[in-house]
């Protein structure tokens, strides 16, 4: 109802490696691979995948733009960015209807980061 307890302990250990402010106007799907949370009226949507990394990690995070893309795609907008840690990437694409959404979607995807390790 309050959604005091939102995050499971699922959705915690999935993302556990970074910080990331949802609201609590998502809902959460878990997939076998990844997780999204869905707007009340289903016209934003963040999608979250991590791939885990190990070997040489400069190259495989070379493979993946700073910049996230905005792009046009079925009559909606994506966003779509990775980020980057020491063993992980964390691949974003956020959906949604209205291209006014494209500053808050940037912001977004901005303020997501790594949680600092102690």
């Amino acid at each position: 109802m309050f959604n005091f307890f939102r995050k499971s302990s699922r959705e915690k250990k999935y993302l556990k490696n970074w910080e990331i402010d949802i609201g609590t106007e998502f809902d959460v799907i878990y997939n076998s691979d990844s997780i999204q949370y869905v707007n009340e009226d289903a016209r934003i949507a963040i999608y979250f995948s991590v791939l885990n990394v190990s070997g040489n990690l400069l190259t495989a995070s070379e493979a993946f733009s700073n910049e996230p893309q905005i792009i046009q795609d079925a009559g909606k907008w994506q966003l779509k960015g990775a980020k980057k840690s020491v063993n992980q990437i964390l691949i974003c694409v956020i959906s949604f209807e209205d291209q006014n959404d494209a500053p808050w979607a940037r912001a977004f995807f901005a303020s997501i980061k790594q949680k600092n390790k102690s």
